[in-house]
C-alpha cells in the first residue's frame, strides 16, 4: 500500500445491523499535507494517525506530530486512535519498539482514555474489524456531544 499524498474523502455506508448504523465520512490528509492538518481539526470528531511500523525514519517525526495533535486546542476532547501499520513486513519494529518511539505510554498516562492504539495490517485486513469498532466509538461518541450541547 502506498502512502496517502494528498487528501482523499471516503464515505462508508450505514451498516443497519452492525457498527455504523448512520455511516461515516472519513477523509485521510497524508503525512505530506501536515502543513494544512489544522484546517480539519474543528470539522473532525477523531483522529486516526497512521504509522508506519516498517518506516523507520520517519518515527521521530511521526512522535512530534502525535504530541502536536494531542496538544491541540482544536482537538481537545476528541479521540485519537493511532493506528501501527505495516507490523507485517520485514524490518517493521515490534509494538514494545513503536511503544517506546512514540513514547506511546507516556501520552497515554497524560492523556487518560483519549488515546487509543492499534496495530493493523492493511496487506492482510489485520486489525480491520477492532478499527471499525474504534470507529464507530468515536462517531458515537461525537453524535452523543452534539446533542448535548443542543
Amino acid at each position: 500500500m502506498l502512502p496517502t499524498t494528498g487528501t482523499e474523502l471516503l464515505k462508508l455506508p450505514p451498516v443497519k445491523a452492525g457498527l455504523l448504523p448512520r455511516g461515516l465520512i472519513l477523509r485521510e490528509v497524508g503525512g505530506q499535507m501536515q502543513p494544512i492538518w489544522h484546517h480539519y481539526y474543528d470539522e473532525a470528531a477523531a483522529v486516526l494517525f497512521v504509522v508506519d511500523a516498517a518506516q523507520t525514519s520517519s518515527l521521530a517525526d511521526a512522535a512530534m506530530l502525535l504530541f502536536d495533535l494531542l496538544q491541540d486546542q482544536h482537538l481537545q476532547g476528541k479521540p485519537l486512535c493511532v493506528l501501527l501499520n505495516k507490523r507485517d513486513r520485514p524490518g517493521a519494529l515490534s509494538q514494545s519498539q513503536l511503544d517506546g518511539a512514540l513514547r506511546l505510554h507516556d501520552l497515554r498516562l497524560s492523556h487518560p482514555g483519549r488515546l487509543q492504539v492499534l496495530v493493523a495490517s492493511g496487506l492482510y485486513g489485520q486489525g480491520l474489524p477492532d478499527i471499525m469498532k474504534w470507529l464507530a466509538a468515536a462517531a458515537a461518541a461525537a453524535d452523543a456531544a452534539s446533542l448535548k450541547h443542543r
